[in-house]
């Protein structure tokens, strides 16, 4: 983990209100979009495979939350898009650096450390992951984020073929 880090807002937009925008038209609105799991598994249908996708999100989302992690999932990629069959959930894990530190040194730190081991998490859980650490978080972004975090901030809200500007879902841990 890089122990130098940079003040940067993620987006502009955003809001403190729990609930997610309609996709415009395929892909949410510019802004951080703070919602729930279970608003989340609302919204991404109940196909089979999104379904399964949404469990093991949640199954995830669980197990760190057991382990004492706390911080922020930002969720990603074609999962929340209106893409019919999306192949993984992208999300950037942003632990609260204070918490992490003394989770570093719990009996815990070991299964910490192999959910947040991205070959681990896409083999178990089919998610595409980039964990990192933030003081704090704000309406539009992160206070003083990993330095490695900020590249992903800005491929998670630009679409890939184009370059305009997407939203993004944060989910709290």
């Amino acid at each position: 983990m890089i122990s130098s880090c940079i003040p940067i807002p993620l987006l502009l937009g955003g809001g403190d209100e729990p609930t997610i925008p309609d996709l415009n038209p395929h892909y949410l609105p510019v802004g951080i979009h703070d919602c729930t799991l279970e608003e989340v598994s609302a919204v991404s249908g109940q196909p089979p495979q999104r379904k399964a996708m949404m469990d093991k999100l949640s199954e995830y989302t669980t197990a760190i939350r057991m382990l004492g992690v706390t911080g922020w999932i930002l969720v990603n990629g074609s999962f929340v898009s209106s893409k019919e069959s999306p192949g993984d959930i992208d999300i950037i894990v942003v632990m609260n650096r204070e918490r992490w530190s003394q989770l570093l040194n719990t009996p815990n730190a070991f299964a910490a450390l192999r959910l947040l081991n991205p070959g681990e998490a896409r083999m178990n859980y089919r998610l595409h992951i980039f964990p990192g650490c933030a003081d704090a978080s704000t309406s539009d972004g992160f206070v003083n984020p990993d330095r490695h975090l900020v590249p992903y901030f800005d491929l998670f809200t630009t679409i890939r073929n184009g370059g305009a500007r997407k939203g993004i879902l944060r989910v709290a841990i």
